[in-house]
């Protein structure tokens, strides 16, 4: 009798944020999700109707002309980038074509457990490095890596928001560069950063001085977040020819579809970019708003580089709530809020028990939240 490999009994599956359309239909708003509040912009819906006569065709598999796109707009060789059906499955393929028995892979504490689960699957050794007072601390990671670690980092990180720096990545590229390692650099939020650097201009400096880091390098970049198409899963890589070319191997055919290849084209135009200069100004002020809500009215400090916040709900409540446990608990944190049309995302598959993580949308909503805890903490 054939039996699943041994590896996969010691993984669990990954919990995500997103509620169903039945249960978000029902009028409850999603804070668990963390996309953009303003999105989908209108030119994306108008080329999904357009590209809808294509579904009768198979998609190209190759991607070619998003490819290209991409590649012009990034200013690397088309051979440089691999588009797929989003960033989950681009981890997936990272595990195939890098991760083998017992190889090392070097993750954060608290982060995004697909890394963990892709790793397990090839029955790899994880080693998390620890995360003092939540934060990821770039020399203690730089010090872990060694020769054939694959190191997976997502900037700004999820579920904590930290946006590591420019100084902080080059520490930890150069480190992988010099140990023959490979930094895995999921940037999925980074469009929500202000003031957010190149990383592909980062790996070209590196060069110049004689680091040939873009083979110790993979970005990892997502449209579902910033244009808020979860719907349609594309995302895409961009690394060595050689590094892509190895995942492209491992790929399934016809992974992305027609229509989100098409709507990943428009969202490589001015308009997208555009959309997002905008959006990132509207999520800023609601950001600053919010931040003002939870000091006036629940006394709490918060803060992130990102599109989402991660908030020790303990602090909030202050043992004065409904009850201390509740008050303290993150998933009965999270079903008070059920209760009150509210979805936000429990962390205690992060590691974080008494920590929910919400995402930022628009004013009223914001303040709709803060209301909803602020009667949860007070008895």
């Amino acid at each position: 009798m054939i039996r699943p490999r041994d590896e996969l009994r010691s993984i669990k599956p990954c919990e995500h944020g997103g509620g169903s359309r039945k249960l978000l239909s029902g009028g409850v708003l999603d804070f668990s999700a963390n996309l953009n509040p303003y999105g989908p912009p209108s030119f994306v819906l108008d080329t999904i109707r357009e590209a809808a006569a294509d579904v009768r065709f198979y998609p190209d598999s190759d991607c070619s002309e998003l490819r290209l796109q991409i590649a012009e707009r990034l200013g690397c060789d088309p051979a440089q980038v691999l588009v797929a059906a989003g960033i989950s499955q681009l981890i997936q393929l990272v595990a195939l074509a890098f991760i083998r028995a017992q190889r090392r892979v070097l993750l954060v504490a608290h982060t995004y457990g697909e890394y963990e689960v892709a790793a397990k699957s090839m029955g790899a050794a994880v080693k998390k490095v620890g995360m003092p007072s939540l934060k990821i601390d770039a020399e203690a990671l730089a010090s872990e890596i060694r020769e054939d670690d694959v190191v997976f980092l997502c900037n700004p990180n999820n579920p904590t928001g930290q946006y590591l720096q420019k100084d902080e990545v080059a520490l930890l590229l150069e480190t992988a560069a010099r140990k023959g390692a490979l930094l895995v650099l999921d940037e999925a939020y980074m469009d929500f950063v202000e003031g957010a650097f190149d990383t592909l201009r980062l790996a070209e400096e590196l060069r110049a001085r004689g680091r040939d880091a873009i083979e110790h390098l993979l970005l990892l970049r997502s449209f579902t977040k910033a244009f808020a198409v979860p719907g349609l899963r594309i995302g895409y890589a961009i690394g060595s020819e050689r590094n892509i070319s190895a995942l492209r191997l491992v790929m399934p055919p016809w992974s992305v579809g027609t229509l989100a290849q098409r709507v990943g084209y428009v969202l490589m135009s001015d308009a997208a970019s555009e959309f997002m200069k905008w959006s990132r100004k509207k999520i800023s002020e609601a950001k600053r708003e919010l931040e003002k809500e939870f000091r006036s009215r629940l006394g709490v400090e918060i803060e992130t580089d990102a599109n989402f916040y991660l908030l020790d709900v303990g602090v909030c409540g202050g043992g004065g709530g409904e009850s201390e446990s509740e008050s303290g608990s993150a998933t009965l944190i999270k079903e008070k809020l059920l209760e009150r049309g509210i979805l936000v995302r429990d962390c205690t598959s992060f590691g974080l028990p008494s920590h929910i993580r919400f995402s930022v949308r628009r004013g009223e909503e914001n303040r709709m939240l803060v209301g909803a805890l602020a009667r949860i903490a007070t008895p």
